[in-house]
């Protein structure tokens, strides 16, 4: 089966502020260094749709 990573920045937030608040949500994610920097996350085959639900709602949740 093929996966990914999905890589992406919020305006507003630093990629550390993301990270920090998605791993106190049990959702691990990692920085990028810079000069790319980003938010990655690697999502594989073996993921579930509830796991990807819980990213997508704790992203829409965050606040700046």
């Amino acid at each position: 089966e093929p996966s990914g990573l999905l890589t992406f920045r919020l305006e507003g937030w630093e990629d550390a502020e993301v990270v920090k608040a998605l791993e106190q949500k049990g959702i691990i994610v990692r920085s990028l260094p810079r000069p790319f920097g980003g938010v990655r996350v690697s999502i594989h085959f073996f993921n579930t749709d509830e796991e990807l639900e819980k990213l997508a709602e704790a992203l829409a949740n965050l606040h700046i």
